[in-house]
């Protein structure tokens, strides 16, 4: 969609000086007083300054494009109104800022335009750029590919229009409100509203003279239009419209076409079957149920047989198949969207656990190998020292390596993992997700078939420091089952590869490049066949799509958002919970990071048969962490058990398998508490994030928070391998010592954060448990957990 003509009896191009135009004032010497007061009381500029701020404003928006509003800064004062609202033609997205003024939350507001700079400009006009929540889509109104309406298609309850279908010619008229009613909830009480310039005596539409023209109307063409709309269309709207005049400075058509009426019109139109006027937010308010009135389930009602926390009620509907619901107001129902509450009531409970299945089977497969192979591609140089050992083919002899030397491996990869993950978790919220998870899968790949290439100390270093770089924003959150089969593929590898002199390498360099050729090549695959988002997966319905998105928790980062939040990450950093699961992640990486990479050292130190079998016996450890996630999956997704009890209770055995390492009581005694301490230290990892994820909000805080814990946690890394010394070989009596004391600190600060979010995880149960006996009942629940409950009052 091109820029439109400002003058419709003209040919004005933007190629003339803006400044020349008649509708531009050269210096505007007053603000309208609702425009002052949002100004002075929302944005919080001093009097005095208002007039100059809204100069300096109003030439940077002109500057964009010279559109006659502009001119004259005429778009301050809109309609307030309730629901999901959705601004089209947005410009600086002065709308939003009057609705959120007058106590609309911000989100609920959405805003779109052709073009991002308007709105940009918007935060620095109103000074609100960290707190306003409205989601802004740069998208073309003729495109019904946009992203517009592939996120908001059905699932608006208001649209405002102003200033914006008389820029357009009549066709293109029809076109743009086939577009917009497309966005709207298919339910009597859908609304368009807004106001245009308007004509007394229109031209003929019918003329074809006319027909390139950009088209103002009068109360009867615009029903006119409204009815072919419905011809095309099939549906049924009541249009009320009616003709002001455009006074002061409102009036700028009068400044410089006086040949045209300086007339405005205002429309209100409303699907089929609503009432005649427009249902404010505090009408909606006043509608809702009573506490008194809503059925308690802690009590029994309806059935249930679930415990409700001790404050509040909860809120359900019956599930249907067309996802009406009312448009509960926030302040009554804490967490709830009527829109996304609306999709998650359209399937029954038998068709949500199909739906899921089938996910499963879209995506686990690809992601488990995508994960595997990382931790395969990490943990590989932990099986290449024990890969020929005593020959010339051994890493350590090829590459004139000691043991302490080769402890450095690990910490070169460490630090820059550590470094880059958190910006590259916030870049994906930037990019889509295949191309970024594509790029990294290569990229290391890459680095991984470089291996084949070192020939010295300084060499290997400089590959796992590239790994470590190249291999940072492999989806953090990913720390699941998913991860457990990468030791038993590491081990049954390494064991295909002991003794293997082909071409000129070694053994573990043929383990290593044939595993970064692997990586190459999923990577690839993963850039055609991974779905970026649910809106965009071809296996999935509209109505499936909707669904899904809207059972995330409401602190779920969405596409949607913003891709940077600068004020998300301040709020996130300051939070108590991020540095206290940081300190969890740290100690209890430096305590077990050693096992995991010395445990193939380990056991072939204890005498056990040949290097080949030694490197087999890796194994059980791995297939033991697969059952306990599977156990305690399945156990922790009842809400019976806090969550965070089950990391607590892995620590409390691993600590002891560590005191059975430490007084080393026989090989058999000592292998046994090796894989139990190994299966225990894997699975950790997969109940700690279900816990960390729940207490994360917003697209940049979830997106930070988790590489956070995920990276800096890994600090532990670098420093506990280097725990096993060559000097406390072969029964590493002193590092299991230590590591005992850091599995014990990372017991305090599990329990300390346990505390800290407390509230929260109850709260999740509960409801947990409420959901599920409402699915049984055919019904969906309104209410959501407040991830801030249990903390001090924010301000």
């Amino acid at each position: 969609m091109t820029e439109p003509e400002i003058d419709p009896g003209s040919s004005l191009s933007k190629s003339h000086d803006p400044h020349k135009l008649p509708w531009y004032e050269p210096e505007l010497t007053e603000v309208q007083p609702k425009a002052r007061e949002i100004l002075e009381n929302y944005s919080n500029i001093p009097p005095d300054e208002v007039v100059q701020h809204v100069n300096k404003l109003r030439d940077r928006a002109f500057a964009i494009f010279p559109y006659p509003c502009v001119g004259g800064f005429q778009i301050l004062e809109r309609l307030k109104s309730g629901g999901k609202l959705l601004d089209v033609g947005c410009a600086l997205g002065q709308v939003l800022r009057r609705l959120v003024f007058d106590g609309v939350p911000s989100s609920n507001l959405y805003a779109t335009d052709l073009r991002a700079d308007f709105y940009e400009a918007g935060f620095d006009l109103f000074k609100d750029r960290s707190t306003l929540k409205a989601q802004f889509i740069e998208a073309d109104i003729f495109d019904a590919n946009s992203a517009l309406a592939q996120q908001l298609t059905g699932k608006i309850d208001i649209v405002n229009a102003n200033s914006f279908f008389h820029l357009f010619t009549w066709d293109q008229q029809v076109t743009a409100v086939k577009q917009v009613i497309a966005l709207l909830r298919p339910r009597p009480g859908s609304l368009v509203v807004g106001r245009q310039v308007g004509r007394k005596n229109p031209i003929d539409p019918d003329d074809e003279e006319n027909a390139s023209k950009r088209y103002c109307h009068d109360v009867e063409t615009w029903k006119r239009l409204w009815r072919q709309v419905e011809s095309e269309t099939g549906s049924r709207w009541e249009v009320e419209a009616w003709m002001e005049v455009w006074e002061g400075v409102e009036g700028v058509f009068a400044k410089y076409r006086p040949d045209v009426e300086s007339f405005k019109m205002r429309y209100f139109i409303s699907k089929e079957g609503a009432k005649n006027n427009v249902v404010d937010m505090a009408e909606k308010v006043e509608k809702l149920p009573t506490a008194t009135s809503s059925p308690d389930i802690s009590k029994g009602e309806s059935g249930f047989e679930s415990t409700l926390p001790q404050h509040g009620k909860v809120h359900y509907v019956d599930r249907d198949q067309n996802g009406i619901l009312p448009s509960y107001g926030e302040e009554l129902i804490p967490g709830y969207d009527a829109n996304l509450m609306g999709a998650r009531a359209t399937l029954s409970s038998a068709e949500e656990k199909k739906l899921l299945r089938r996910i499963d089977w879209h995506l686990i497969p690809l992601l488990a190998v995508m994960y595997m192979l990382k931790s395969v591609d990490f943990t590989n140089v932990s099986y290449a020292l024990t890969m020929d050992k005593g020959t010339p083919r051994n890493i350590l002899k090829e590459l004139k390596m000691t043991s302490n030397q080769y402890n450095l491996v690990t910490a070169m990869y460490y630090i820059p993992y550590i470094l880059a993950e958190a910006p590259s978790n916030l870049l994906l919220k930037g990019v889509r997700p295949s191309v970024w998870q594509s790029r990294i899968m290569v990229s290391w790949g890459i680095v991984l078939c470089c291996h084949a290439a070192v020939t010295n100390k300084q060499g290997l270093y400089a590959v796992r420091f590239f790994l470590g770089l190249f291999e940072a924003g492999l989806w953090p959150v990913l720390v699941t089952l998913l991860g457990n089969f990468s030791s038993v593929i590491s081990g049954v590898l390494a064991f295909a590869f002991n003794g293997v002199v082909t071409g000129g390498l070694s053994g573990w360099k043929w383990l290593i490049l044939t595993e970064g050729i692997f990586t190459v090549f999923l990577g690839v695959f993963t850039y055609f066949f991974l779905p970026d988002f649910p809106s965009t997966a071809s296996w999935l319905s509209e109505r499936e799509k909707a669904f899904i998105q809207a059972r995330l928790p409401s602190n779920s980062p969405r596409a949607a958002e913003a891709n940077f939040n600068l004020q998300e990450l301040i709020t996130t950093l300051k939070n108590k919970r991020i540095w206290l699961f940081l300190l969890c992640w740290a100690f209890f990486t430096i305590g077990t990071t050693g096992l995991t990479f010395y445990q193939p050292t380990v056991i072939a130190n204890l005498g056990f048969t040949s290097i080949g079998q030694a490197q087999l016996l890796n194994i059980p450890s791995a297939v033991f962490a697969v059952i306990l996630t599977i156990a305690f999956g399945i156990f922790a997704d009842t809400g019976r058990i806090p969550q965070p009890a089950i990391p607590l209770f892995f620590m409390i055995v691993i600590e002891a398998c560590y005191g059975v390492l430490y007084a080393f009581p026989s090989n058999g005694g000592v292998y046994a508490a090796t894989i139990i301490a190994g299966g225990f230290s894997t699975a950790w990892y997969t109940m700690m994030w279900p816990w960390r994820v729940q207490t994360t909000e917003g697209a940049t805080g979830s997106a930070f928070a988790i590489a956070f814990a995920n990276s800096y946690g890994q600090i532990g890394g670098a420093v506990g391998s280097q725990l096993f010394n060559s000097r406390y070989a072969p029964h590493y009596t002193t590092s299991f010592g230590i590591a005992m004391g850091f599995i014990g600190m990372a017991i305090v600060m599990n329990v300390i954060t346990w505390a800290f979010t407390w509230r929260v995880d109850v709260d999740t149960r509960k409801l947990k448990r409420i959901r599920t006996a409402a699915a049984k009942q055919n019904q969906a629940v309104l209410d959501d957990v407040d991830i801030h409950a249990g903390e001090k009052k924010r301000p």
